[in-house]
């Protein structure tokens, strides 16, 4: 909490009548941008009435009618005239209150000089109900603030009470103070009115500040996220490009074809193609590190590196997914990754691999489709290879043949594991035999990307709960390697 807030909050634990000259300044402009309506209403009502008052004065005082008259035309009402002539102007706002007090006191000094003319003693009584109505139009409609309406008012009965001492020539007697009780009656009335109506309008004002204080730092920490938010997309768009540049933008040779879409803006799915002296081989090198966002892809950034710095570890596929292991472990949180590399001869069709928790390749024929013989160890960055051993879960090479003219299909578990959206508890693997199967003599690159049209027909929606990642090899094309 700031200063600002916390002496709002020391305000409004007492509402005193006067702030410190910061917040007074303040609150004089909030109280007459919210009071000037009333002002101007409380004068123009408080001009009419006075002046049709008027018609009274030839029915209760006809002897004093003159007087009276010069009174209430000639001085009372054009005071108020030029008050409520004066609220138009912009010089108003900074004298308003000893405007609106002069016009009180013109008023209620009116009121009681009608008193003192008026001859006949029924007929000024009228006038003192009339004063008194000034008092209480003073106090609670003008919209005076406390001490001016105080000063105001008890002027007026001060006026009076030394007027009707020398008017009555006697001392301060039990008849004075007989005729002063109404007035300071009306008196401590109207001042306990306006002191709550001034203390409410300090409060509510107190009130709005501070809430306009909050809105004020919560805009600020809005822009602030705003900012923060804008960084992190352009940070992380450059990551995305970054991370694009990390996997193949085209396969080593022909008959290869993959496809990635991140899930967000960057991913955890993971691919490679290794190239070896001998053109008929290529290596094959897919993963997915658990998890999502810049976590995944800062791993996925690991694994490109100790990948290209273990070529000599290419040829066996159990010791570079080992070597990968020892590194990893206890430098990726709490994540894991599954991982499968596999080295392809063109010539034999003999594929050598190892599996690290990944999901077995699928083997897509004329007739058949069939995952590739079964060899899963634990996942990467769990345990150390020495302890996967001593569980009896080491990561081992195996060797497949695949036949002619079949293709052979990676991906990552995004693939399998979409669900419909209307049929939440349908998965794609449910149909994904099928699918390759319909699509099996389709060239490599039609062959996944009819499997992902597929995917977003079973999906209905192009969005995806994981990354997408599928790579296509064709058994027997491929022999001529790319420059």
């Amino acid at each position: 909490m700031n200063q600002w807030e916390e002496k709002i909050n020391r305000y409004l634990k007492r509402t005193p009548l006067m702030f410190s000259r910061d917040f007074e300044l303040l609150f004089k402009d909030d109280y007459f941008q919210k009071s000037i309506g009333t002002i101007r209403a409380a004068l123009l009502v408080g001009l009419v009435l006075y002046a049709a008052f008027g018609i009274l004065d030839f029915f209760l005082a006809p002897p004093s009618l003159f007087t009276l008259w010069i009174i209430r035309y000639a001085v009372v009402c054009p005071v108020m005239v030029l008050a409520f002539s004066l609220s138009f102007m912009s010089v108003f706002k900074k004298i308003n209150q000893p405007v609106i007090c002069c016009a009180v006191l013109a008023a209620g000094l009116g009121m009681l000089a009608m008193i003192i003319v008026t001859i006949d003693s029924e007929a000024r009584l009228y006038y003192y109900a009339g004063f008194i109505l000034v008092i209480f139009w003073s106090y609670a409609l003008v919209r005076l603030r406390f001490r001016y309406a105080v000063a105001a008012c008890w002027a007026m009965v001060a006026v009076y009470s030394a007027g009707d001492l020398l008017w009555q020539n006697c001392m301060m007697t039990r008849n004075l103070l007989n005729k002063n009780f109404i007035f300071i009656s009306a008196n401590i009335l109207g001042m306990m009115a306006n002191y709550y109506i001034e203390a409410f309008s300090r409060k509510d004002f107190l009130q709005r500040l501070l809430i306009a204080t909050k809105q004020k730092k919560i805009e600020e920490e809005w822009k602030e996220l705003l900012d923060r938010n804008e960084t992190m997309t352009t940070e992380l768009a450059m990551t995305r490009v970054i991370q694009q540049q990390l996997v193949p933008r085209e396969a080593p040779v022909s008959g290869i074809s993959s496809l990635y879409r991140p899930m967000e803006a960057v991913g955890g799915d993971f691919y490679d193609f290794i190239r070896f002296r001998e053109p008929h081989k290529i290596g094959i090198f897919i993963s997915d590190v658990s998890g999502h966002g810049m976590p995944s892809a800062l791993i996925t950034a690991m694994m490109k590196v100790l990948i290209l710095e273990s070529s000599r570890l290419k040829n066996d596929p159990a010791k570079l997914l080992h070597h990968l292991n020892d590194f990893l472990n206890d430098k990726t949180g709490e994540n894991y990754i599954t991982a499968f590399y596999g080295v392809y001869d063109y010539h034999t069709r003999k594929i050598t691999y190892a599996n690290a928790g990944h999901h077995l390749p699928l083997v897509v024929s004329d007739k058949t489709v069939r995952t590739l013989k079964a060899v899963t160890a634990l996942p990467l960055a769990v345990f150390r290879s020495a302890e996967m051993t001593k569980f009896h879960h080491p990561i081992r090479n195996q060797r497949d043949v695949l036949p002619a003219n079949a293709k052979l299909l990676l991906f990552t578990d995004g693939l399998i594991e979409a669900r419909s959206i209307s049929r939440p508890q349908a998965e794609f693997s449910s149909v994904l035999g099928r699918v390759v199967m319909k699509n099996a003599n389709k060239p490599s690159r039609e062959f996944i990307q009819s499997i992902y049209a597929e995917l977003v027909k079973f999906r209905e929606s192009e969005t995806f709960k994981d990354d997408i990642c599928m790579i296509c090899l064709e058994s027997s094309l491929g022999r001529r390697q790319k420059a």
